[in-house]
């Protein structure tokens, strides 16, 4: 799938995305390391986005012997999770997590998007 393939040549922008938005999650996961964890998490959503749209995905964030697990449907209306041991956040924004057109801008502001929703799922779970 050539969207698969593309995704991680956006990961330098995303880094740049992640530190200007200065995400919550930037106190415990580098923004590399947070960039890296969202395009892996977008790729395995756009593997199944054709053939099975209702199903979640899970992924995970992992930085320095912490381990968040990342669920994300990218189904209408779409929602991203993550837990750890002590509880699970959930994102409010209610779309889908990772949109994209045929087009790379179109990829990026998904990765955009994906990467907002895990900030903001990784928020309510750690608080």
């Amino acid at each position: 799938m050539e969207l698969f393939a593309e995704l991680p040549k956006f990961k330098e922008n995303l880094v740049e995305y992640i530190n200007d938005e200065n995400l919550d999650v930037l106190g415990v996961v580098p923004a590399e390391e947070l960039a890296e964890q969202v395009i892996k998490i977008a790729q395995r959503v756009a593997i199944f986005m054709e053939d099975k749209p209702q199903m979640s995905i899970h992924g995970v964030i992992w930085h320095d012997k912490t381990l968040w697990n990342v669920r994300v449907s990218n189904y209408r209306p779409g929602w991203v999770s993550v837990s750890n041991d002590e509880g699970t956040g959930m994102s409010r924004t209610e779309y889908l997590p990772f949109y994209c057109s045929d087009d790379e801008e179109g990829w990026f502001a998904g990765l955009k998007n994906l990467a907002s929703m895990i900030n903001e799922a990784w928020y309510y779970c750690e608080n």
